[in-house]
């Protein structure tokens, strides 16, 4: 994934999602773009070895049809950032999941009028 700039759409998603979920704690300069050669659904990668908060999170369009499906892979996204890749899908990981769910993160129209992410 190389460094560029982030999708307008997605970066406001990722400021919202971080503000209502994630205290404002994650870094803003994280890039948030569309990927057209990310064959997952999204994937987030270091853009800089020096700097722990540089990521660059790539969505594929195809595999994330509704805004509840990118929203979703946004929140697990976003969680490889609070852990800063510690433990992949480990304990760290499973504990910020969990602290999504008591921050009312998957909880229908929390995000999205009427709308629910799993």
């Amino acid at each position: 994934m190389k460094d560029g700039k982030s999708t307008p759409e997605l970066k406001r998603w990722y400021r919202k999602l971080n503000r209502l979920f994630f205290n404002g704690e994650l870094p803003d300069n994280v890039v948030v773009r569309w990927d057209a050669s990310e064959p997952d659904v999204a994937c987030t990668e270091k853009r800089d070895k020096d700097d722990p908060t540089a990521y660059v999170i790539g969505f594929n369009r195809k595999k994330n049809p509704t805004k509840s499906l990118l929203l979703s892979a946004m929140l697990h996204e976003m969680v490889h950032c609070a852990t800063e890749f510690k433990d992949e899908h480990g304990p760290a990981f499973d504990k910020w999941h969990k602290r999504l769910v008591r921050r009312g993160a998957f909880k229908k129209g929390a995000v999205i009028p009427d709308v629910t992410l799993f």
